[in-house]
């Protein structure tokens, strides 16, 4: 496979997309459509939703991709719903939403939605990472990701954002067991069955 459509309006998630599927062949090529976001809890249930609507204006192999940011302490809450919350609270008063003594941990669900329009074929691929929340932002290499300032992978002690370029690499290494932008590659390249 040569290249496959990335349908965002992020141009540094497009170059974070690229560098993680240029290991499999793939290059990734931006294009950007309003696309309506459904309410629902469930990432998958938002980024399939997403892709059917795509799949009326798009004519090759594409995808979108979503992420899912459950914090414990609040019941899950934002979940997939981390652009309209970071837009309007910020990553600041989403730190201080936690009191001192409620547990910090959080899931991130990242989850790549592929659409191929020829086939009528819709593929789901899921990453699953454990952290923990900052109390308070820090870093500057977000690397297009919203919560990277206030994420903190299990395992280590700094946020994503303040990790650098080397570092970015070795926690892709560690968690490429369960992301999805891996899943998503394997695939493509026939190493994987779907």
């Amino acid at each position: 496979m040569g290249h496959i459509v990335f349908i965002t309006s992020n141009a540094a998630k497009v170059r974070f997309a690229d560098e993680r599927l240029k290991p499999y062949g793939v290059s990734v090529v931006q294009r950007t459509l309003k696309l309506e976001e459904v309410e629902s809890f469930e990432v998958a249930e938002v980024a399939r939703h997403k892709v059917q609507q795509a799949m009326q204006k798009v004519e090759e192999p594409f995808f979108v991709e979503d992420s899912g940011f459950y914090i414990k302490a609040l019941n899950g809450f934002p979940g997939p719903m981390i652009k309209p919350v970071m837009t309007t609270v910020g990553d600041e008063r989403l730190t201080r939403m936690l009191g001192p003594d409620d547990p910090r941990e959080v899931e991130v669900i990242g989850v790549i939605a592929y659409g191929d329009p020829v086939r009528s074929e819709v593929s789901i691929f899921e990453g699953f990472y454990a952290g923990t929340i900052a109390e308070k932002p820090r870093g500057d290499n977000a690397r297009g990701w919203l919560l990277s300032r206030i994420f903190i992978p299990q395992g280590w002690n700094q946020t994503l954002a303040e990790l650098d370029d080397g570092e970015w690499n070795r926690f892709l290494e560690d968690f490429r067991h369960n992301d999805h932008f891996d899943k998503l590659g394997r695939w493509l390249s026939g190493q994987q069955k779907r």
